[in-house]
């Protein structure tokens, strides 16, 4: 098992925020990008048109109009363009027995390279970016995965 990589979490990799430990937005990218096997990472063209029927995520307008804000941006057209689905929810711990003591909030992010229609949705994709109570405030960890 020391031979499989994976996350070590360490007060390095969350920050704390007011009650809530935060993983960064770019740090769960990168790590998901360092584990995607490079196959699934497909180019995207600009399109001149838009296709009267779209086979693939990357004809769409939203995918189209995130390459060409990035190009805007960095300038460069070898960009990796992600579809990203953020959920936020609250849990009671396995180790409560009784409603609303000790309740959770987490917030996730689904990262998406590619279709592989081999796996299911989210399976290997989804990672935890804030953990907080339940009843604390969460909008520092909205605001946070907003700015990134």
């Amino acid at each position: 098992m020391e031979n499989i990589p994976s996350l070590k979490f360490t007060s390095s990799f969350y920050k704390k925020v007011k009650d809530h430990a935060y993983v960064s937005l770019k740090d769960t990218v990168a790590h998901f990008l360092a584990f995607t096997d490079a196959r699934c990472i497909e180019p995207i063209d600009i399109l001149s048109d838009h296709p009267t029927t779209v086979s693939h995520i990357s004809q769409s307008l939203a995918a189209q109009s995130a390459l060409r804000r990035g190009i805007e941006t960095c300038g460069d057209t070898n960009l990796v363009v992600l579809v990203c689905f953020e959920w936020s929810d609250d849990f009671d711990p396995a180790s409560s027995t009784k409603s609303n003591r000790n309740s959770c909030w987490i917030k996730t992010v689904t990262i998406f390279a590619c279709y592989d229609p081999g796996s299911k949705i989210g399976e290997k994709s989804t990672f935890p970016i804030g953990v907080g109570r339940k009843q604390g405030d969460h909008e520092v960890v909205k605001q946070l995965f907003a700015k990134e």
